[in-house]
């Protein structure tokens, strides 16, 4: 690659770090990915799936597997405090995880794929919404589009701050994990302060929930059945001195190393609360938002990419224990012909970390990014013969 090609891909970056989308409202980010993907030749475009999604496809001469590489769309509803010359324009919105660089390394592949050909199979460039709801996804699996780009392999990145640059980390089987928010909503009766036994309140229900909360739940990070379940926000009627309360809501997340596990712990929680909200007369109700499934990496996959890894003389990590961060590319590989893997680009040791609001993607990695997935590209599909040789960068 050309350094005026890799400025082009750091002006990309840096252009969609400046205008911002929260996931399902991302028109505008794929549009911007589309007018700098189409010039290197596509075969074909998919727009809106599963939302604003957009799908590059490639074609190879020969029949062959379909290989899927997804980046997000989505930023987060989180207030910039970085002074960039290119920091977002949009009040309380910004790139915070980074995802403004995942989309410029999937078109750092693109670059390449103009000047070199597949030998076999189909490429799919997948630029998906909503990542950061886990809905994303579901919704992309769940449109009829997807038919047409239903891969046999996926593979995804994340950077990872706090580890090296030009470090690969990754771990076999569970890799991120399940987790969803729960609301949990108790309705009783107002009352008048001065007589709050006239009322029904959910103030001691909350207490008790909340208190109770602790026996379900095990926090040995090392066990398998982790689970861990955090008060995210309590809400109790209003600042009127002069009533005492009739609603509450007790916000939690949710999290587990295992699927099953996560379902086991919702409905042990609901149990409690709805027997607790019996018991002090009190409606309840229950909602969940941002339902994540865990990642599993598939072995092979994992292989495939600790060989691009050393290929590209990238440090390989070998991570012990699952992240306790949740990503919905678990459902990507779920629907897969033959598994595949999301790994980890080291972002710097130093570097503030994502969902804050001092968080930038460093630019120095893209590189990293874009050679792991022309290197997996070349394991699974292959390139035609091309007398400039490859096109890993330095």
């Amino acid at each position: 690659m050309d350094s005026t090609t890799l400025e082009e891909l750091i002006s990309l970056r840096r252009k969609l770090h400046s205008f911002p989308e929260i996931s399902g409202e991302e028109s505008h980010t794929a549009e911007m990915v589309v007018d700098f993907i189409k010039q290197y030749n596509p075969h074909g475009i998919i727009r809106n799936i599963g939302g604003a999604g957009v799908a590059f496809i490639y074609d190879g001469d020969l029949d062959g597997d379909t290989l899927l590489l997804r980046a997000d769309l989505d930023a987060l509803p989180i207030q910039e405090k970085n002074n960039l010359s290119y920091k977002s324009n949009v009040e309380g919105v910004s790139h915070k995880c980074g995802h403004d660089g995942h989309m410029a390394i999937i078109a750092g592949v693109a670059t390449q794929l103009k000047r070199r050909k597949l030998r076999k199979g189909k490429l799919i460039l997948l630029y998906q919404p909503a990542e950061e709801t886990g809905e994303g996804a579901k919704n992309v699996i769940e449109d009829e589009k997807f038919a047409k780009i239903r891969p046999d392999y996926v593979f995804a990145l994340h950077n990872l701050p706090g580890y090296p640059e030009h470090s690969i980390a990754i771990k076999d089987k569970y890799m991120t994990i399940a987790s969803t928010g729960m609301k949990i909503s108790l309705i009783g009766k107002a009352a008048h302060a001065m007589s709050p036994e006239d009322g029904i309140s959910p103030v001691e229900a909350i207490k008790t929930i909340h208190t109770q909360l602790n026996d379900l739940q095990n926090v040995d990070r090392k066990a398998d059945d982790f689970s861990l379940i955090t008060t995210v926000g309590i809400m109790i009627g209003a600042e009127d001195y002069g009533v005492a309360p009739a609603d509450g809501e007790l916000m939690l997340t949710v999290r587990a190393y295992k699927n099953e596990i996560l379902e086991s712990l919702l409905q042990k929680i609901t149990s409690l609360a709805g027997k607790i909200a019996q018991e002090e007369e009190l409606q309840i109700n229950i909602s969940y938002k941002d339902q994540f499934l865990v990642t599993v990496n598939d072995t092979k996959c994992v292989e495939i990419v600790k060989d691009a890894a050393l290929s590209n003389q990238l440090d390989f990590i070998t991570l012990d224990q699952c992240l306790g961060s949740s990503e919905d590319f678990g459902r990507l590989i779920d629907v897969s012909k033959k598994n595949g893997a999301l790994f980890l680009l080291g972002a710097g040791e130093k570097r503030h970390n994502v969902h804050t609001p001092e968080y930038d993607f460093n630019d120095n990695i893209l590189i990293d990014g874009i050679n792991m997935f022309y290197s997996i590209i070349d394991n699974i599909l292959g390139f035609q013969a091309d007398n400039n040789g490859g096109v890993k960068l330095s």
